[in-house]
């Protein structure tokens, strides 16, 4: 497959680009910074770069054009507007249209919301916690993407959006759980590494199983 991927040059897009080319796509990247691209030239020969601009549609468009999939794993940086997440997903979906792409798989976190969920009095004490620590701002970004996702038809443009726990920097495994439904006691202390969250991503791409859901990965 030929994948747009976005946040390529952060912590978990470093490892989803090498799995991607492990696994024979072809890419094409959206980046601010080419040198922040962390590929061998031989790596590169299937990767085309488009320097810009997440929130910039026309970048966005660019980068979109000729794929048949999206990959997410944009984030908050410490320079980053406390809506980057809802405004570079809200042109992402735009340009999807536009470009007849169908299928977008998301890393998200803990703050996207599945029907079926089951949250407890320590879930809330968290969110409390989470609110008094300063990232509040991300919580209700990630929310709102995930909302503005799943407001498309899915005729129109199919989605899995992953919810991570605590991402760390350790090594793949292949070996974690997935569930569709999540247990606020049990993932709140959980973690996993970045290179297993991309595994999982890029298996979404290659299976049915969580269309349309908000699967939940942990150790």
């Amino acid at each position: 497959m030929r994948l747009a991927v976005f946040g390529a040059t952060g912590r978990t897009g470093i490892p989803l680009l090498k799995q991607s080319l492990e696994r024979g796509h072809t890419l094409k990247v959206l980046v601010r910074n080419v040198d922040r691209l962390k590929l061998s030239e031989q790596e590169l020969k299937n990767v085309t770069v488009v320097e810009g601009n997440a929130t910039n549609q026309n970048d966005v468009d660019r980068t979109i054009e000729g794929t048949d999939a999206v990959l997410n794993v944009l984030g908050h940086a410490s320079n980053s507007p406390s809506d980057i997440l809802t405004k570079s997903t809200s042109a992402i979906i735009q340009a999807m249209k536009k470009h007849n792409v169908k299928l977008h798989v998301v890393l998200s976190m803990e703050s996207v919301v599945e029907k079926g969920d089951n949250p407890s009095n320590y879930q809330k004490m968290c969110s409390f916690l989470v609110n008094k620590v300063g990232i509040k701002a991300l919580a209700t970004d990630s929310y709102n993407q995930g909302e503005l996702i799943r407001a498309v038809p899915r005729e129109e443009i199919d989605y899995v959006i992953v919810r991570g726990p605590q991402l760390t920097e350790g090594p793949f495994t292949g070996n974690y759980k997935v569930s569709n439904y999540f247990e606020y006691g049990l993932y709140m202390k959980s973690t996993i590494s970045r290179a297993d969250a991309a595994h999982f991503m890029l298996n979404c791409l290659e299976s049915k199983e969580h269309l349309g859901r908000c699967p939940c990965i942990k150790y």
